[in-house]
C-alpha cells in the first residue's frame, strides 16, 4: 500500500512538474507577468490588512465590524487580481462575463430553491402550530 502511494505521489509530480514546465516554456512573458501579480497581490493583502486593522483598532471600530472589513478587502484584491490575470492571458472579457453571468443564474435558481425550501418547512410549522389549537 506505501508503494501504491509512493508511485501515485511521484508520478503526480512528474506530471505536475512536466505540466508546468511545458507552460513556462510555451507562454514565458505570460508566466512571469502572472508571478509577478502574485507576488503584488500577496504584499498589497498584506498591507492592506496591517493598515486597516492599524486603522480599526485607532478608531476603536468593533471587532465584528473589523473582520467584515478586512474580507471584503481580501476579497476585492483578489477580483482585481483575478481580473488583472484574465487579461494578461488573454481572456475575452465577453466570454468571461457570459461565463460568470451563468454562475450567477445558476447561484440564483439554488438560492431560490433553497428559500422554497425554508418557507415551505416554516409554513409547515405555523400550520402544525395553528391547527393543534
Amino acid at each position: 500500500m506505501i508503494l501504491f502511494l509512493k508511485m501515485v505521489l511521484l508520478t503526480n509530480f512528474i506530471f505536475f512538474n512536466s505540466f508546468n514546465l511545458t507552460i513556462m516554456i510555451n507562454y514565458p512573458q505570460e508566466t512571469f507577468q502572472t508571478i509577478i501579480i502574485i507576488i503584488i497581490l500577496i504584499l498589497l493583502r498584506i498591507l492592506f490588512r496591517f493598515f486597516l486593522k492599524k486603522f480599526t483598532i485607532i478608531k476603536a471600530i468593533d471587532v465584528n465590524r473589523r473582520k467584515v472589513i478586512l474580507n471584503l478587502t481580501s476579497l476585492l484584491v483578489y477580483i482585481f487580481a483575478a481580473v488583472i490575470i484574465a487579461a494578461i492571458w488573454g481572456v475575452e472579457f465577453k466570454q468571461l462575463f457570459i461565463f460568470l453571468s451563468s454562475i450567477i443564474a445558476i447561484l440564483g435558481v439554488g438560492f431560490i430553491a433553497q428559500w422554497s425550501i425554508l418557507s415551505n418547512l416554516t409554513a409547515s410549522v405555523i400550520l402544525f402550530f395553528i391547527l393543534c389549537e
